[in-house]
């Protein structure tokens, strides 16, 4: 897994072709959570930088394509955190 600090407060969780991206601000945020089968390599980044699962409060997902939504149910249920898409791409 490869973290990556973009800017001050944001985290690039590459996977090669896409990537997630972990915010820090007030709570913690995701951005995509790329292919099914992603929750262990997120997650671990999540702890990498000493916060939980549980931490997460919003995942966002950009677009419907699997590469960017493909683990978000894990990811929430494992984490209890609100999902957030476009209405357009909800269908």
């Amino acid at each position: 897994m490869s973290l990556q600090p973009v800017v001050p407060g944001v985290y690039q969780i590459s996977f090669g072709m896409v990537s997630a991206y972990r915010i820090d601000d007030n709570s913690l945020t995701l951005v995509d959570t790329v292919i099914p089968g992603s929750p262990p390599v997120i997650l671990d980044a999540v702890r990498e930088l000493g916060t939980q699962p549980k931490d997460i409060g919003s995942i966002v997902l950009t677009h419907q394509h699997t590469d960017h939504f493909g683990s978000a149910e894990a990811v929430q249920k494992t984490s209890g955190a609100q999902v957030h898409m476009h209405p357009l791409d909800t269908g």
